[in-house]
């Protein structure tokens, strides 16, 4: 199947639904660069008509794309580097309660920092501020053994995610035993669901429209040359009652940890800067 590849980095998110209604997908994604600001914590990101498009490696050789197109992997840290560019990832902080955190260990066959832990977060295959929050609820599931009960998030005014991941990670693990779970569904941003502020006013723009979100991190990985936006939320629960599900195929492990207990631990770079410089006090 042969379908044009993105013109310019705005072309980019059209293409990408086009795309995942075949594949299932994204096969492109964005990168950026940033505008230089005077004022302390304002961060301008830009996402323009000269932003090369990195592509995804898996679906590179079933769509119609340019040899010469940066892969998500090969090279891209020094060719995008090179044209003053970086890639651009966005994800999530879940805590439960005010000094607990949901994460998830990378497995061993990840491309990238294998079994190191994680928050949600992902490459930007559209807009960065949906993607954090896409990336929340497709790669995070809480369980609750007690109430034989599923926690899952949603974005506002979208549907729930499937679920069959999830509940097949719980079987594998030795939960539900041929049982029917009940489900509970937290919208980002709601009241059980609090979007946790922070002081980190960002600036997206992506061609003439601007949105703004106040976030409580930004993280520039020099050493990949990826910028990294994340939102981070409350819940309203008990974490002693639950466990951390993963919500994708993958089956990773997950745990509930404190900032002290997960800086212990082999972490994502992003992860590790948040929970040294950026966690709520």
């Amino acid at each position: 199947m042969s379908i044009s590849f993105p013109k310019d980095s705005l072309d980019l998110l059209v293409r990408n639904e086009e795309i995942k209604a075949h594949f299932g997908d994204d096969a492109f994604f964005s990168t950026c660069h940033l505008i230089p600001s005077d004022i302390k914590n304002i961060t301008e990101v830009v996402i323009d008509d000269t932003c090369p498009v990195l592509v995804n490696n898996a679906l590179k050789d079933k769509i119609n794309v340019p040899e010469n197109m940066i892969s998500l992997r090969e090279g891209r840290t020094e060719r995008l580097r090179s044209k003053g560019f970086m890639a651009l990832a966005a994800g999530g902080f879940v805590w439960l309660g005010d000094h607990h955190m949901a994460l998830l260990m990378r497995d061993s066959k990840a491309p990238l920092l294998p079994e190191h832990w994680t928050n949600p977060s992902g490459m930007c295959g559209e807009h960065p501020f949906d993607t954090a929050d896409k990336e929340t609820v497709e790669e995070l599931a809480l369980f609750d053994p007690t109430k034989n009960q599923i926690i899952r998030f949603q974005q506002a005014g979208t549907e729930p995610p499937q679920n069959n991941h999830v509940v097949g990670n719980l079987k594998r693990r030795g939960f539900l035993n041929g049982a029917s779970a009940d489900f509970r569904h937290l919208t980002l941003g709601g009241a059980d669901c609090e979007r946790l502020e922070g002081e980190h006013s960002v600036i997206v723009v992506v061609g003439s429209n601007q949105r703004l979100r106040v976030l409580p991190h930004i993280h520039h990985d020099i050493a990949n040359n990826q910028l990294v936006l994340n939102q981070a939320f409350r819940v309203s629960a008990d974490h002693r009652s639950l466990l951390v599900v993963d919500g994708e195929k993958f089956g990773r492990n997950g745990d509930i940890l404190t900032a002290e207990g997960a800086l212990k631990l082999q972490l994502v770079p992003t992860t590790r800067d948040y929970l040294e410089h950026a966690i709520p006090r």
